[in-house]
């Protein structure tokens, strides 16, 4: 059967191109490179329109809407389309898929968990693998049901669905297939006996555990072709494996390394201030006015601008700023201080000090705060603690690109190297002194 659809890379690309549609500059970037590979010729993969198209019809013909307009057919969004195109388009001359892993970063609220339901029931029981394994997986069961209980709905919204999977105890099935459906958490005692055709990570940035990341990746190894999906917003945990895969799609974006079997799709915006400008509000929302609500996230915005608190979830879960947080209540122009002082300028004043202690990965920060009568200024005093151990071990991995020039630091006085393994308190009780 030939599928005779449109080209919604191409189509998508062109309107990027044309400033129709406005996207971050790593999409920008990512639909170009996809363009030219669909016109490629005689290159290691090629791409087919008709695997391509697939999933879209799968999904427009067959899953329903479970909220809202119930049991209405679930209707696909231009970047939408492009991006399935994209993950299911680029096969090898053997007919496999090129890409095994997907990063998806957008905005709330822009139907991310609805298509990874979709896209989990087509992989189940129309991706033509025998003994289909979909794993849905999170840090905490509840987390991973929510893909899996929209897809539940889904199928029980659509007649044709229904007749092929059906619900069990804890998990969906197939019997033409023996395909699989389930919800997994880290603490579940299965993990290290997946075989998943597909996997499925919701909402990354709340995993602290890059073990269950690590597991599912390698337990796909037995299948031919396998993919994992993983789709998020930023977050605000910063120990957890958000900030490394995030890093790694923008060093495959800009082509510092080399991975054709990753395809990034980061929707951000570009520049922290482009947050108050709705007609920039796209870039992380590709759903917006379609799916997202446009009014609702004005409504935000608008709170974001006078409420201090609440700025830092519109910045991160609306615009994916992830990384200025913390300029949402403490700006660039008033870090910005040219201004020095000497210790003599704040001898007999009062202070306040205090530390942030670590042991060894982290940095022990301790800070004097100063005030001196009839002065409204603040004067700062810092100083930061690593052990040399430790920065001896990144220059051996020579991690550059993500850790930063300590000894420098030291070397300019600003920060102390403990001798050994661990931070030396007394170190900092000595510089306190």
């Amino acid at each position: 059967m030939r599928y005779d659809h449109t080209n919604y890379i191409l189509k998508y690309n062109r309107q990027i191109k044309s400033g129709r549609i406005r996207v971050s500059r790593k999409i920008q970037i990512v639909y170009e490179r996809l363009a030219k590979a669909v016109k490629a010729k005689g290159g290691t993969y090629h791409f087919d329109i008709d695997r391509a198209s697939r999933p879209i019809l799968f999904i427009e013909s067959f899953c329903k809407q479970s909220k809202g307009a119930i049991g209405e057919n679930l209707n696909l969004e231009l970047f939408q389309k492009a991006a399935i195109q994209a993950v299911f388009g680029f096969l090898d001359k053997d007919g496999n898929r090129q890409y095994s892993q997907v990063l998806w970063i957008m905005g709330r609220k822009n139907g991310k968990s609805v298509l990874l339901s979709a896209l989990s029931i087509y992989m189940m029981i129309a991706d033509h693998e025998g003994g289909a394994e979909v794993d849905c997986v999170a840090s905490k069961k509840d987390q991973a049901r929510i893909v899996f209980n929209e897809a539940r709905n889904m199928v029980a919204q659509s007649p044709y669905l229904a007749k092929y999977i059906r619900k069990r105890k804890t998990d969906m099935y197939s019997d033409f297939n023996f395909g699989v459906f389930q919800p997994l958490s880290s603490d579940s005692n299965t993990l290290d006996g997946l075989n998943p055709h597909c996997g499925v990570i919701d909402e990354l940035h709340s995993i602290r555990d890059r073990n269950i990341y690590d597991v599912v990746q390698q337990a796909m190894y037995a299948r031919k072709q396998p993919i994992l999906f993983m789709i998020t917003t930023a977050g605000f945990n910063r120990e957890g494996i958000y900030d490394s895969m995030y890093h790694y799609a923008e060093q495959v974006i800009n082509g510092d390394v080399k991975d054709e079997h990753f395809l990034p799709l980061v929707y951000e915006l570009d520049d922290p201030s482009e947050w108050t400008d709705p007609k920039m509000w796209i870039k992380a929302n590709p759903g917006l006015g379609t799916i997202k609500d446009r009014k609702k996230l004005a409504d935000n915005v608008e709170r974001a601008k006078t409420d201090a608190k609440f700025r830092p979830t519109v910045l991160t879960k609306d615009f994916n700023l992830m990384n200025i947080t913390a300029a949402s209540w403490l700006t660039w122009d008033k870090l910005n201080n040219a201004a020095t002082f000497q210790i003599d300028d704040v001898r007999d004043t009062y202070a306040i000090g205090g530390c942030d202690l670590s042991s060894v990965y982290d940095l022990t920060c301790a800070t004097l705060l100063i005030r001196k009568p009839n002065d409204q200024q603040i004067y700062v005093l810092q100083h930061y603690f690593l052990p040399r151990q430790r920065v001896e071990e990144l220059e051996q991995k020579s991690e550059k690109a993500s850790e930063a020039p300590y000894k420098i630091w030291a070397d300019r006085g600003l920060m102390t190297l403990c001798e050994g393994s661990m931070v030396d308190y007394n170190d900092v009780t000595a510089w306190f002194c």
